[in-house]
């Protein structure tokens, strides 16, 4: 195990400049026509069932990829340099396929193994997030402090209106909670329009607690299609969002957040020799894969694995003395993982695609975070429902294509900072390419979706600024390539 020290932000958004838009055709696009662009699922698909004229079966012969490539390359007018030096990584050596996805819900079986797992046969009761008379009264407190504090007119203002918002909900505020045994049966909630009063939405859900306090919440996906924002009684806006996709499931501690050293799998020297709290990386990685198989989700594989605390590494002192100091932190391994479907893995660095208000669709991820006592915390968000297997066998671009793309585009969509006199030179390490599964979404919908083959190139950026500052961030995405056509796919946008 080797440990490589992380920012707080670990993925940069690039700004993208879209200048033009293309229809796909049976010729290859040019790497300037190689942009952002809406997915025809029909055309790509037919596109990646075309026959494969490369031959061979393996992959690698196939498509002529290279274990590993170099190149120093210098655009926008010198303000940017691309430093290549990455390991190509791909998933399997065979064949890759396309896939039909949809959203899907977590089912009670899953629940009930979850729950298993999780609880080892604790009683549950259901959690009661109501405010009492008490809880208002306390918050009434505050604020009336607050009030007493503020100097401004837009404070006593803000105030004066939460006061009054409070003092009405306390007059129909129970005096107790009402928290009932639960079995861990999913139940559903209606959620009605706030103009007109009629439902607008339906889902299942489940939130309960142990008597330790350790609370399991489960949100399935919604069944209206409404997206709807009402001025609130505080002045400020809520939100009905009806129209968005993907399940939730939370368990547990959520302090441990900032990632303070990312642990590479494979690397015999690290932190093997020094186990915290009597908890090896490998005995918290045992832990993660037990579970995973528990709950009956061997298809999730572990994907990258941090040492995460809640005091961030920039309040610390020098790398060996936070380490050395460890024992008077909070802190645990979060180890993600990532879907596989036939040795593929399907990857996604953003969390939801949406191309407007409302119809986001997150993508899948899970972390599970393992400390001295087991499981701290469990948040599975988004699984997918496999429709059907699109293409079996798809056709890809050969990697010089690819590669040829990725040179042209890298300068094209860009910071769009560079084109101020903000920043005065940047540089990008590429580091690593992957060749993975990515979810792009059909247009105008947050239920229909593939998992196409994508080439993604990562790595870290250094800024200089104008001001004299420089800014560096690590494991970044520069570019995402579709596999199949070589067009750019932002997964802002899910496409």
């Amino acid at each position: 195990w080797a440990i490589k020290e992380v920012t707080m932000k670990r993925f940069a958004a690039i700004l993208l400049s879209i200048f033009t838009v293309f229809a796909l055709t049976a010729c290859q696009p040019t790497p300037e026509a190689a942009v952002v662009m809406r997915k025809d699922f029909d055309i790509l698909i037919e596109r990646a069932a075309g026959s494969n004229a490369f031959g061979s079966e393996n992959l690698s012969e196939r498509y002529n990829i290279p274990k590993h490539i170099t190149k120093e390359l210098e655009g926008i007018g010198g303000k940017l340099s691309v430093s290549i030096d990455a390991a190509i990584t791909i998933p399997i050596e065979s064949t890759l396929s396309v896939y039909r996805v949809t959203p899907a819900d977590f089912t009670q079986e899953q629940v009930d193994k979850i729950i298993s797992a999780l609880y080892d046969g604790n009683a549950l009761h259901t959690v009661d997030s109501t405010w009492t008379k008490l809880d208002i009264e306390r918050m009434l407190t505050d604020m009336r402090q607050h009030l007493s504090d503020t100097d401004t007119d837009e404070g006593k203002e803000h105030f004066n209106q939460q006061i009054e918002m409070l003092e009405k909900m306390y007059e129909t505020a129970p005096n107790e909670k009402v928290e009932p045994p639960s079995d861990g049966t999913l139940m559903t909630k209606q959620i009605n329009n706030p103009l007109t009063g009629k439902p607008m939405d339906e889902y299942t859900y489940l939130d309960v607690e142990d008597e330790q306090g350790r609370r399991l919440y489960i949100r399935n996906n919604s069944s209206g299609s409404e997206y709807i924002t009402v001025e609130s009684d505080t002045g400020g806006n809520e939100v009905f969002d009806a129209s968005s996709r993907g399940a939730m499931l939370n368990f547990g501690n959520t302090t441990c957040i900032y990632e303070i050293a990312d642990i590479t799998f494979g690397d015999s020297e690290g932190l093997s020799a020094k186990k915290l709290f009597d908890c090896s990386p490998e005995q918290a990685m045992a832990v993660a894969q037990q579970f995973v198989s528990a709950i009956g989700a061997e298809y999730m594989r572990p994907w990258k694995m941090h040492i995460v605390s809640d005091i961030p590494k920039e309040d610390s002192d020098m790398w060996d003395s936070w380490f050395l100091s460890l024992t008077k932190q909070d802190w645990a391994y979060r180890i993600s993982f990532v879907r596989t479907l036939n040795g593929a893995e399907v990857t996604a660095d953003t969390l939801t695609s949406s191309s407007d208000y409302g119809r986001g669709w997150t993508y899948e991820y899970m972390h599970i975070t393992v400390d001295r006592s087991g499981i701290r915390h469990f948040v599975w968000q988004s699984p997918y429902e496999i429709l059907e297997t699109a293409v079996t066998d798809a056709a890809l671009l050969d990697f010089a294509r690819i590669q040829e793309i990725f040179e042209k585009m890298i300068f094209i969509i860009r910071d769009s900072r560079f084109d101020s006199e903000e920043i005065v030179n940047a540089r990008y390490d590429v580091d690593k390419i992957l060749l993975s599964l990515q979810r792009i979404n059909e247009q105008d919908s947050a239920e229909n979706g593939l998992l196409i083959p994508v080439w993604t190139f990562y790595g870290d950026s250094t800024f200089h600024y104008a001001n004299g500052h420089s800014s560096t961030k690590t494991e970044q995405v520069f570019l995402t390539i579709n596999a199949i056509d070589g067009s750019i796919i932002d997964r802002a946008l899910g496409y």
